[in-house]
């Protein structure tokens, strides 16, 4: 009898355990009517970490998605079901903490929030504009409905929550438990407090799952620190951008022509910096999910596909040039000729040969042109052809390896000018179900052929205006980054602009190091069973494919990229079977999306400093190691050399050395005053002015001068730099160059990038050539794999330095 009750409760106890892991189900009646079942999604802050928040993520998607359009490369959401009443239109996200919870109603079509639930209560609010149906039918456990004063739009709740711009308002896990809170014992329903708790559960639910690039901001800081506090995200202007945008982007996604955008959908960076988001590839692997705008197709063919959504492809950026216009429906027009290059194998361009628009002359793979009209290829969706020079890219057979030649479309047989271009890269003729192959020839010349699909990246097509690869940060589990070293692929801290952490994405579905671009990302399926990088040969082993679930497709094995061992020192790369493990989901930090986008500096900033330049007022001194140029005048006679004292003149030039960094694109002069080699301000580039720490006297100050809001002690500059301590800024010959950057392009004084700037040039100049033990760390990044030094115990050697004088 014992043995059966211990049996029975190891029975519970795993079941209990298993349900504890499901997302509840909430049963819904209206008028005591049962009407159906609520599909609820939990989350809560007790114990969050970064892992499970990209749970409850890959729940609500799930939940989302249940009876969403998977048939295209982003799932599209369903339309409003015409009962208001039924239980498949919403889903239901309890939110709580150690004591307190709140559950809110999303729109499946939409997610956009229509209320909330708190507790235990029996009161339920709701945005004004809520219809009176909706109420009725959410939160039946309810007796008190309540109207807000305000509506879910932005506008209206930052009117209320006292802000100018949601971009006031930190995001976090720590935000986010301190708001449950204030939603469950806030009455007040016009109270500020409230509007606030309401934008940051709309931007950590709805938008979080909506934009990947969002989701990936609040993965950053979701991990608690050493305390148990949290960091925070302040939304930027782009982000902002992007979210305000999702709408005119689903209608631009749902309108596109074989990926290229009808109507572009403009974004601003900043107050001087705008761009126009183009085609699907550009928005691909940053939104998740899509709402529906427009209406069916009907017979008319757009992104045909033979894969799964699971397994759908996206396309490369292109500006749109339209002979028509087909309108859809009030939102949707579908553009029905753009015009733009195909690119695929190595980056090349399909180009007729020699430029010969005769019947019959072959089509290769050439370098891309600047508005070559040979490269430049009209893709008609209403006849299914593809034309260049007004004739027709025509295969001469049915059998694998027929060559494909340019040729009238008039006098052509009509299917051998067929071409469908698919959501996998593929382009295919239907009638012989041949894809479009770049076959090399014992000439060198890569001739275009029909042959079998065996998902090859020589198979891979792409169309676009925008000819060169865009490069990118490629950001996996627990925030690593994608790193190559030779032949080995593994993951690592990121640090920024390190080269070895960028990849060059490009056309034929390859993924190669720019320092290498003759090798790509490569899976063999056999042997070690691990990604290398391996010489790029139009095979099936280097085909990738970015999608919206945020996984990267192995084509050819229909596996994701994953991680091998998540406790090793170095995680290796492997592919695996689809199971929604955080390991298997990925992020893009965009380095260079568009030639035209940045014009500035963001362009691609260089990865080096130059040497130093040291020089006196007026009097050049040379080049030097800082340690002899202040040194110059230095007491050696004991065993370790002591600075001079002051001089008595402030504008003597012996008194300071000018320490000047750069990149390619800016540069920077540091002053620094020769006792004691403190930095009393900087001077930007070119320009007529300098900026001096609060405190420095006038006398020392130049022509043109602007003091910053802080000193140079190192508590000033970390209260501005926004950081508890200087540990958590990491130093490195890779973190200059940005820094330098921020210094000359922002001139906000209070800025905590120029402040983050200053902690890092003072201790990598400054406290560098004080300590040799510091100095030693920043040479040994130079060759090693860890490419940034976060200081530690060495700040304990920079309080006390005077000490050891």
């Amino acid at each position: 009898m014992k043995l059966w009750i211990v049996l029975l409760a190891v029975i519970c106890t795993s079941w209990l355990s298993m349900v504890e892991k499901l997302p509840r189900i909430t049963t819904i009646q209206n008028e005591n009517k049962p009407i159906g079942i609520f599909r609820e999604v939990r989350f809560t802050t007790e114990g969050a970490n970064r892992r499970s928040y990209q749970i409850f993520m890959n729940e609500l998607y799930d939940a989302l998605t249940e009876r969403a359009d998977n048939g295209g490369v982003i799932p599209v959401l369903p339309s409003p079901l015409p009962e208001p009443d039924d239980h498949r239109q919403y889903v239901l996200v309890e939110l709580s903490n150690e004591y307190q919870s709140v559950k809110l109603a999303l729109n499946v079509s939409d997610m956009y929030i229509f209320g909330y639930h708190p507790g235990d209560g029996d009161t339920s609010y709701f945005f004004d504009g809520v219809e009176e149906d909706v109420r009725n039918a959410l939160f039946p456990d309810s007796t008190v409905r309540r109207d807000l004063p305000y509506t879910g739009m932005y506008g209206s709740l930052e009117n209320y929550a006292g802000v100018n711009d949601r971009r006031d308002i930190p995001l976090g896990t720590g935000e986010l438990s301190q708001h449950i809170n204030y939603m469950n014992i806030i009455t007040q329903l016009d109270s500020s407090t409230l509007a606030k708790a309401l934008l940051v559960c709309i931007q950590m639910v709805s938008e979080a799952v909506r934009l990947r690039n969002l989701q990936h901001k609040i993965l950053e800081v979701a991990d608690p620190d050493a305390d148990g506090t949290y960091g925070v995200y302040y939304p930027d202007l782009l982000m902002t951008q992007y979210e305000g945008a999702w709408g005119k982007i689903s209608v631009a996604v749902q309108s596109t022509t074989n990926g290229i955008f009808t109507r572009p959908v403009p974004l601003k960076k900043s107050d001087r910096e705008f761009f126009d988001l183009k085609s699907v590839k550009e928005v691909i692997f940053i939104v998740g999910i899509i709402s529906k705008k427009c209406n069916e197709r009907g017979n008319v063919q757009i992104f045909p596909t033979s894969t799964s959504a699971s397994e759908s492809s996206s396309l490369l950026p292109i500006p749109m040039r339209s002979t028509s216009l087909e309108s859809n429906d009030d939102t949707c027009e579908i553009a029905l000729a753009p015009t733009s290059y195909i690119t695929g194998r190595n980056g090349l361009c399909v180009d007729v040969y020699q430029e010969s628009y005769r019947n019959g002359n072959k089509i290769i793979l050439s370098k891309c042109g600047q508005n070559k009209a040979s490269q430049l290829w009209e893709l008609r969706m209403y006849d299914n052809t593809i034309r260049s020079g007004g004739k027709c890219l025509t295969t001469t057979g049915y059998n694998s390896g027929s060559y494909v030649m340019i040729h009238d479309c008039e006098t052509a047989i009509s299917d051998a000018t067929k071409w469908e271009i698919q959501s996998d890269g593929a382009i295919r003729n239907p009638k012989s179900e041949l894809v479009l192959t770049a076959s090399e020839d014992s000439w060198g010349v890569i001739n275009l052929v029909v042959d079998k699909n065996i998902y090859a990246s020589k198979q891979a097509w792409y169309a676009s205006n925008i000819t060169k690869p865009p490069v990118t940060t490629i950001v996996g589990y627990q925030g690593l980054c994608l790193l190559a070293f030779q032949s080995s692929v593994w993951l690592e801290l990121c640090v920024s602009y390190n080269i070895e952490q960028q990849w060059a994405i490009y056309p034929d579905g390859t993924i190669r190091p720019p320092k290498n671009q003759d090798g790509c990302l490569k899976y063999a399926n056999a042997g070690e069973d691990v990604v290398r990088v391996g010489t790029c040969d139009g095979g099936t082993e280097e085909r990738w494919r970015f999608q919206s679930d945020g996984t990267i497709l192995h084509v050819v094995t229909r596996k994701v990229m994953d991680v091998k061992d998540t406790t090793a020192i170095l995680p290796e790369i492997t592919v695996n079977n689809y199971n929604r493990r955080n390991t298997q989901i990925w992020f893009q930090l965009w380095i260079v999306l568009l030639a035209i986008i940045f014009t500035s500096w963001l362009s691609m900033v260089e990865k080096r400093p130059r040497i130093t330049t040291i020089q006196n007022e007026n009097k050049p001194i040379g080049i030097f190691r800082e340690y002899d140029a202040l040194t110059e005048r230095a007491d050696k006679s004991g065993v370790i050399p002591v600075l001079p004292s002051p001089l008595p003149e402030p504008d003597d030039h012996r008194q300071y050395v000018l320490g000047e960094l750069s990149n390619e694109y800016q540069s920077i002069k540091l002053a620094l005053n020769v006792s004691d080699v403190y930095i009393l301000g900087y001077h930007l580039g070119d320009s007529d002015t300098s900026y001096f720490f609060k405190g420095v006297e006038e006398d020392v100050h130049s022509t043109v001068r602007r003091v910053l809001q802080y000193s140079g002690m190192y508590g000033s500059l970390e209260i501005y730099s926004g950081v508890n301590d200087r540990r958590g800024i990491p130093l490195g010959i890779d973190q200059l160059p940005q820094h330098i950057n921020y210094v000359n392009i922002i001139t906000q004084l209070d800025s905590g990038s120029i402040a983050r700037a200053l902690l890092v040039c003072i201790q990598m100049v400054s406290e560098a050539v004080r300590l040799r033990n510091l100095q030693h760390m920043e040479l040994i990044m130079k060759v090693s794999r860890e490419r940034s030094l976060k200081p530690s115990n060495l700040q304990q050697m920079e309080s006390v330095q005077d000490q050891f004088v």
